[in-house]
């Protein structure tokens, strides 16, 4: 009886240890609706661009492929640099705002399809 409490004890107190000095759980990455529409920017560079593709342009509600499309450009549409960003998914996007005589449209396009260069880095 008494190797079976020792034995209880150790691995109690073993289990115990581990939750003690065990990592805390990582921040899952934003998913979903949340990802597109909490990612951070700012107006930080200001250069006027052309998207580099002929035709049509999907201008992103947030920095990921499976966000919601806010408007499709043209490649004549001047675009206004924002900031930049790597989703988790390791893919680049960059923050634009489309300038047009009507007003101005802002979102993300996708940089390795439609751009030809990158803004500065959006604030995390």
């Amino acid at each position: 009886m008494f190797k079976r409490s020792a034995s209880g004890a150790a691995l109690a107190g073993a289990c115990i240890a581990s939750f003690l000095i065990a990592a805390p759980p990582a921040q899952a990455a934003p998913s979903g609706a949340t990802a597109c529409t909490t990612a951070n920017w700012r107006p930080l560079d200001g250069r006027l661009v052309y998207p580099k593709v002929d035709g049509a342009v999907l201008h992103q509600q947030g920095p990921y492929a499976d966000c919601l499309p806010t408007y499709t450009l043209s490649i004549r549409t001047l675009l206004v640099y924002d900031c930049t960003t790597t989703n988790s998914a390791g893919n680049r996007w960059t923050h634009v705002t489309a300038r047009y005589s009507t007003g101005d449209i802002k979102g993300w396009i996708y940089n390795d399809k439609y751009l030809s260069m990158e803004a500065v880095e959006c604030p995390r």
